[in-house]
């Protein structure tokens, strides 16, 4: 059996946001499962790590050689005795957030806990935000009222989550004095010298539940059809 596919796994849409920066100048075929059906798996604490085992064995089954992980609560919560590389960008993140001491993360209630557990400061729980992302609704009013509550006096600030990088070039738009760091970018630094560049890849999009909501939720955000995904079961 050839292993040639890029494995994306999600309970969300950060997936696709880094599959839309990298697909047009890459010749990988890349298959994406979310398991929206769970989400959010960072409220799931009980759960979680079983969640998480269960999308890693989903995606192996689509004959991967490279997985890119976009959500840090399930990437926390991985295999990693397996025979391909994972890409999730955390250690590069935390580095920069330890070496940073007056800087704001923005992420997940399940990453802020940990991080938190771990002696981490000024961690803000995102969730509101993303569970309003993953329903499609990026209005202007209120991912800005909830940013001004998030940043306070804030000088700089980590988005420690993709699905929140969706919104990149807005925050970048509203609040051009903050130095911002992404998750996503980290993620797409990794992956350089890892694929293969060119034309002519594909991607293929999988859920669990609601397919109809969640292609909405894409075509709405990425301005693209998303009418082929499909469902999964796992």
């Amino acid at each position: 059996m050839i292993f040639n596919n890029v494995g994306i796994i999600d309970d969300s849409l950060g997936g696709v946001f880094i599959i839309n920066s990298i697909e047009n100048c890459c010749s990988e075929n890349f298959i994406m499962i979310s398991d929206n059906k769970n989400f959010p798996y960072s409220l799931r604490r009980s759960q979680i790590k079983n969640l998480s085992i269960n999308l890693q064995e989903a995606i192996e089954k689509k004959f991967i050689k490279l997985l890119i992980v976009t959500n840090p609560a399930i990437a926390l919560n991985l295999n990693y005795n397996v025979d391909y590389e994972i890409i999730n960008g955390l250690e590069k993140s935390f580095n920069i957030i330890k070496e940073n001491k007056d800087i704001t993360v923005l992420s997940n209630k399940y990453v802020k806990e940990y991080l938190e557990e771990k002696g981490y400061k000024n961690i803000i729980d995102g969730q509101i935000l993303i569970n309003s992302l993953n329903m499609g609704d990026s209005n202007d009013y209120i991912v800005s009222k909830l940013m001004e509550e998030y940043l306070g006096d804030s000088k700089s600030l980590f988005i420690l989550d993709s699905n929140l990088s969706i919104l990149k070039g807005k925050f970048l738009e509203l609040y051009p004095e903050i130095k911002f760091y992404f998750l996503s970018d980290i993620i797409l630094e990794e992956l350089q010298g890892k694929l293969k560049s060119g034309e002519g890849g594909k991607s293929s999009y999988y859920v669990t539940d609601y397919r109809i909501a969640f292609y909405t939720a894409c075509e709405d955000l990425f301005k693209r059809s998303y009418i082929r995904t499909r469902k999964i079961k796992i």
